[in-house]
């Protein structure tokens, strides 16, 4: 009678709630692995091949910041917040402060790459461009795709670290739920790319374009998961967009160097694009630069305190 039974016991090969979370994480990873390369399916369907080679020097160049600094930021924090944080109810106040700190702390510094990248970069990204890429290279579709990219870095560095975020504290449910906006932020960054490479006629830059409507969809879903998962432990003041943005005295230096230095990139552009040439330009943007970083210790004193703070406790 106990062969017969135990012949009856269903065998399980798999611990069940395990091998729901890997299925969830493993659908969950071939989407992001389309919205993160595919946009070399578009450009290749898209785009002539004489452009296609301009994209990928582009992408190439425009990634190895992600590659050097934003990954291990975001492989660093992920450990933290796994540490730190659990799906339970119980947390501690004192291991909610400290991820809510280092968030916010990175989410700070990526916001003043943001201004930084947008304030400088246009204007001296082509006196860049002629002395780091190959002179045969500046015909190509790569000068203006890297224009882009000055906004493309911010939100890449945005989103990977609120997805590290995510993935560190989501339940299987919550995976299962972020494939599903996954595959809807798909659909849009197909429809994204055909408008502005086709019907707004950006070509290439357009893709870039594109994946960047992507990356803050991205970000914010997992932005609102942020803060719902704070707020339901009673520690949503942690979290706030409040947190993460500069003063206004700050914003506005910032906005004032902008239309200086595009001033300065109009007065000068004719001249040749070497040192000694934009030596004018380049004395002008040091001067803002200087601005800016006296406005940021100025007026946020406190929040360099703090992000020294969290870096030696890190």
């Amino acid at each position: 009678m106990n062969y017969f039974s135990s012949l009856s016991t269903k065998t399980q090969y798999f611990d069940t709630p395990l091998f729901k979370l890997s299925a969830a994480m493993t659908v969950q990873s071939v989407v992001k692995h389309f919205l993160t390369e595919g946009d070399k399916f578009v450009v290749s369907q898209l785009s002539p091949l004489s452009d296609q080679g301009g994209y990928a020097i582009a992408s190439n160049y425009g990634s190895l910041v992600a590659r050097i600094i934003f990954q291990p930021i975001e492989e660093t924090s992920r450990v933290f917040f796994s540490k730190a944080l659990s799906t339970t109810s119980d947390i501690p106040k004192e291991a909610l402060e400290s991820a809510a700190n280092i968030l916010v702390t990175i989410l700070q510094m990526f916001t003043h790459l943001l201004l930084l990248l947008g304030t400088f970069g246009p204007p001296y990204l082509p006196l860049a461009l002629s002395i780091v890429l190959p002179h045969r290279y500046l015909a190509t579709s790569a000068p203006a795709i890297l224009k882009v990219y000055v906004l493309y870095i911010p939100m890449m560095a945005f989103n990977g670290i609120l997805e590290a975020f995510f993935a560190s504290t989501a339940t299987p449910d919550d995976l299962r739920k972020q494939s599903r906006w996954l595959l809807i932020f798909s659909v849009c960054f197909v429809g994204a790319s055909v408008v502005f490479s086709q019907y707004l006629g950006l070509g290439d830059a357009g893709l870039v374009w594109a994946n960047i409507v992507n990356l803050a969809l991205r970000a914010s879903y997992a932005w609102i998961f942020a803060q719902n998962f704070f707020t339901r432990r009673n520690a949503g003041q942690l979290v706030s967009l409040r947190g993460i943005a500069p003063p206004l005295p700050v914003s506005i230096c910032f906005a004032l160097c902008a239309i200086v230095t595009r001033c300065s990139y109009t007065w000068y552009h004719d001249r040749p694009l070497t040192i000694r040439g934009q030596l004018p330009h380049l004395v002008v943007g040091v001067g803002c630069v200087i601005g800016c970083l006296l406005a940021c210790i100025i007026f946020e004193r406190k929040r360099f305190q703090q992000i020294r703070v969290v870096f030696r406790r890190k």
